[in-house]
């Protein structure tokens, strides 16, 4: 977790380390980030290392920067369930429902999916249908002020 970063294009007008296009957690907390929510949906990116105060990763980065929300992944998540759960997520926090409450609700509805079968992924057998295991749609925490 020490060397992660997340990755925008790559700025070729400017020279120089910043314009790597890499975005470290010990960078954002030299940001001013005026959010009420940000949403860090890549596979492990509520992670971070453990120290004495806490976990020292992009989570408390954000908040630390003044994000007032932040929801992340404590692990990895196969595309199509993590498409699907933001998906379901946006649109309930976009009718006004609070961030906690709308990721409840995705991940809700997006278990209710995998119970009733409704989802799969292709593969070269053909498709597969996916289990309502946990790892396919828990990892998602809000972190902050919900």
């Amino acid at each position: 977790a020490a060397r992660a970063f997340l990755a925008f294009g790559r700025d070729r007008a400017t020279a120089g380390d910043a314009a790597d296009g890499r975005l470290t957690a010990a960078e954002v907390y030299d940001l001013q980030v005026s959010a009420d929510l940000v949403v860090l949906s890549a596979c492990r990116s509520g992670r971070g290392r453990i120290t004495g105060d806490g976990v020292a990763g992009f989570t408390r980065a954000f908040i630390s920067a003044g994000a007032r929300t932040v929801v992340a992944s404590l692990w990895d998540a196969p595309d199509e369930t993590a498409r699907r759960l933001m998906a379901r997520f946006y649109r309930q926090f976009a009718q006004g429902t609070g961030s906690a409450e709308a990721l409840r609700a995705a991940q809700l509805a997006l278990l209710a999916d995998l119970r009733a079968g409704k989802v799969s992924v292709a593969s070269p057998a053909g498709d597969v249908m996916l289990p309502p295991h946990p790892a396919l749609w828990a990892g998602f925490r809000v972190h902050g002020l919900p």
